[in-house]
């Protein structure tokens, strides 16, 4: 969320206000796994709760991705949400 992006703090306000502007659409939301087994756990909660707020909030999300850094050939933590 933040290595990419914006802190997960501030991600729903941030992704509820783009959802509104005008000529604007969400195709899809994504963060990358630190590959810390422990951390990565948190950070799919925390992904998963912050997309379950805005998509109750009514907003589109499109395509929802998180995924570790590695290559995805050696890291078992890959995750795609449709």
């Amino acid at each position: 969320m933040t290595r990419m992006g914006i802190p997960h703090q501030k991600a729903l306000s941030y992704i509820e206000f783009v959802s509104q502007l005008k000529g604007i659409s969400i195709e899809g939301v994504s963060s990358v796994f630190t590959e810390d087994d422990e951390y990565d756990r948190e950070q799919l909660r925390l992904f998963l709760d912050i997309c379950r707020k805005a998509q109750a909030s009514g907003v589109r999300l499109g395509l929802r991705h998180i995924a570790a850094a590695m290559p995805f050939w050696i890291c078992p933590l890959h995750i795609w949400i449709w």
